[in-house]
C-alpha cells in the first residue's frame, strides 16, 4: 500500500481591522506617511518631467 501525499496545510489569513479600508486582494505594505525627502524627490520629478509634456493640463484633467 502507497502513502499518500501530503497536502499543503492552509496557513490562517491575517484577521485586518474593521476601519482599515483594502483596496485590492492585500493589505498595504505600510500605512506611514510620506517623510519630507519623498516630497522633496517627488518635487524634483515633477521638475525633471515638466519639459517632456508628460502632465495632463486642467481641461483634460476635466474631461475625464
Amino acid at each position: 500500500m502507497q502513502a499518500q501525499p501530503q497536502l499543503p496545510q492552509k496557513q490562517p489569513q491575517q484577521q485586518q481591522p474593521s476601519n482599515l479600508r483594502t483596496l485590492g486582494m492585500t493589505s498595504a505594505i505600510s500605512l506611514a506617511g510620506p517623510k519630507e525627502i519623498d516630497h522633496q524627490r517627488t518635487t524634483e520629478l515633477q521638475e525633471v518631467l515638466k519639459p517632456y509634456n508628460v502632465f495632463e493640463t486642467d481641461e483634460e484633467l476635466n474631461h475625464r
